[in-house]
């Protein structure tokens, strides 16, 4: 048996674990999430599952989702039209605030045994017309169907909690994004290590990040705890230059190296 094969047979083991715990016990609760006083989401979460990270609304996840709506009430921000992506959906919840505040279309992405919870919070809100849920693992490549890059916005909340997945999660961020693009990541300040890994690795993949002022964001749902960035591709010529710097420091450190070698 292939590593794809046994990765695949391993996915769908979880998927049936997943699913017989759900038929077994009612865990699960239904979220109500006020956007504006004219729209609710309901949001379904599903507590005590063998894997329920993703089956959750997190604080980080509500703090972008209120900076979002925010940002759309004061002009700042329009997703009217746009095509919006969510990595690591979990519930879903990020990206359906994007479809209620107008984006055009919305892929909301995780790993496979998600995409039925995610699914059936499109149906809970009514969004079926504009909101779609797809497999997606980071830096998957090539992309697959219907994953049709790139977004003029992608989504991403709360993803920073493993530090050996951080390539990973920067390499799906740039297949993603267009050179317009706008990627918003909110994350809790609980992984130092996977942070600081992040923001030394994003160079490397030809994105900068800018970190919103905490007084932009909803007085109501932020803490100090909790960073919200928007981060975009480097201009071709900065990349460029990136890539020079590397190459360069690379050949530094070859030549110190053969300087350092014992000779034969």
């Amino acid at each position: 048996m292939t590593h794809q094969q046994q990765k695949q047979q391993q996915e769908q083991e979880k998927m049936k674990l997943v699913q017989q715990e759900l038929d077994e016990d009612d865990l699960g609760c239904v979220r109500d999430i006020e956007l504006t006083d004219d729209h609710t989401l309901h949001v379904a979460e599903q507590h005590g599952l063998a894997d329920d990270c993703g089956c959750v609304v997190w604080d980080a996840a509500l703090v972008l989702v209120n900076y979002l709506v925010k940002q759309a009430e004061i002009g700042a921000l329009s997703l009217s039209g746009k095509r919006v992506v969510e990595l690591g959906a979990g519930t879903g919840v990020v990206g359906l605030t994007a479809a209620a505040l107008g984006a055009a279309e919305v892929l909301l992405t995780d790993l496979p045994h998600h995409v039925q919870h995610i699914s059936g919070n499109i149906k809970r809100n009514g969004l079926q017309h504009t909101a779609t849920a797809a497999a997606l693992e980071w830096g998957q490549q090539p992309l697959p169907a219907p994953v049709a890059a790139p977004y003029d916005v992608v989504l991403c909340s709360d993803l920073v909690y493993q530090q050996h997945a951080v390539q990973q999660l920067l390499s799906s961020m740039r297949d993603l994004a267009g050179p317009a693009s706008v990627i918003y990541a909110s994350c809790e300040y609980r992984e130092r290590a996977g942070l600081e890994e992040m923001w030394r690795l994003m160079p490397h993949y030809g994105l900068q990040e800018q970190l919103v002022p905490y007084t932009d964001l909803h007085e109501d749902w932020c803490s100090p705890d909790i960073l919200v960035w928007k981060i975009s591709k480097q201009p071709l010529q900065q990349q460029q230059q990136q890539q020079q710097q590397q190459q360069q420091q690379q050949q530094e450190q070859e030549e110190l190296q053969q300087q350092q070698s014992p000779l034969l």
